[in-house]
């Protein structure tokens, strides 16, 4: 504060004190000097057409780097295509183990074999000749249908196909039982064995199976069923 006395005044009058004038500075506190906002962090909204107001993150790659962005673009829409095509593939198809269901038309192959060759053996007895006949006509009508099944599937099978499974050393195993008075307990047990082999790999092709392939095996797994029930009756 300085005295404000101009000259000429009476020394005796009261003097009058004026408060200085103040800095800007000197209105903040100590160590604390205001921070003026940037020009440009509010020039998008003053002025929204200029370059980069407004821009959003994308995640891909901007300005110079624009055939790069196109680059990945199309990459991950190929990506994305081959995806939904696998998917809505499996869906739609389906297709069964087809390998699977020839194996099943090769063991009914021989299981029928067994059962016409049993039809001509003098010392058969009648209920195992019975057993033999229904077999016979039971697997062969399940076959077919199995066959007509692979056919509706694109696969086709011919004679030398089913025949594979057809044992030389089971036929020999059964001359030998006919020469040695002993066919039927030996019929029986080979039938058996056949028979659980049949069931055995006809539940694992019903695994992939599709809905019209389970159906058609569950019918087989259940003729098979009953046919194993006559089997025991016969011992």
């Amino acid at each position: 504060m300085q005295p404000n006395s101009p000259q000429g005044s009476d020394p005796n009058q009261p003097q009058v004190y004026a408060p200085d004038a103040q800095s800007p500075q000197q209105m903040y506190p100590p160590n604390q000097t205001p921070v003026a906002p940037h020009p440009q962090e509010y020039e998008f909204i003053m002025n929204p057409d200029q370059p980069g107001a407004g821009r959003k993150f994308t995640g891909l790659p901007q300005g110079g780097n624009s055939i790069l962005r196109r680059v990945l673009l199309v990459v991950g829409s190929l990506v994305l295509l081959v995806i939904l095509l696998s998917v809505g593939k499996n869906l739609l198809s389906n297709k069964p183990n087809l390998t699977q269901y020839v194996a099943i038309a090769q063991e009914q192959q021989e299981i029928i074999h067994l059962a016409k060759a049993a039809t001509d053996e003098k010392s058969l007895t009648t209920t195992n000749k019975n057993f033999a006949v229904t077999t016979q006509v039971s697997l062969t009508t399940g076959q077919t249908k199995l066959i007509q099944y692979l056919r509706q599937n694109g696969q086709k099978l011919n004679d030398k196909t089913l025949n594979l499974k057809v044992s030389a050393s089971t036929d020999e195993k059964l001359t030998a039982a006919a020469t040695a008075n002993n066919y039927n307990p030996v019929f029986q047990e080979v039938m058996n064995t056949q028979l659980t082999n049949y069931q055995q790999i006809t539940k694992q092709a019903m695994t992939g199976s599709g809905p019209k392939g389970r159906e058609l095996l569950t019918n087989q797994l259940k003729a098979s069923d009953l046919l194993l029930q006559q089997l025991g009756t016969g011992n």
